[in-house]
C-alpha cells in the first residue's frame, strides 16, 4: 500500500478534500481543526 498524503487547509476545501479521498487520490491528510470539522460537518447527517 503506497502512503499518499494530503496536505490541505481552509473550510472552503472541504469538498474538493472529500472529493480527493474518495477517488483514493489521497489516504492520509494533515489539515488544521477548522477544516476538518468542516469535513465531518459535510459527511455526517444532521
Amino acid at each position: 500500500v503506497r502512503l499518499v498524503i494530503g496536505v490541505a487547509a481552509s473550510p472552503e476545501k472541504a469538498m474538493a478534500i472529500i472529493g480527493a479521498v474518495r477517488a483514493r487520490l489521497i489516504n492520509a491528510l494533515v489539515t488544521d481543526t477548522k477544516t476538518a470539522q468542516a469535513i465531518l460537518e459535510a459527511l455526517l447527517p444532521r
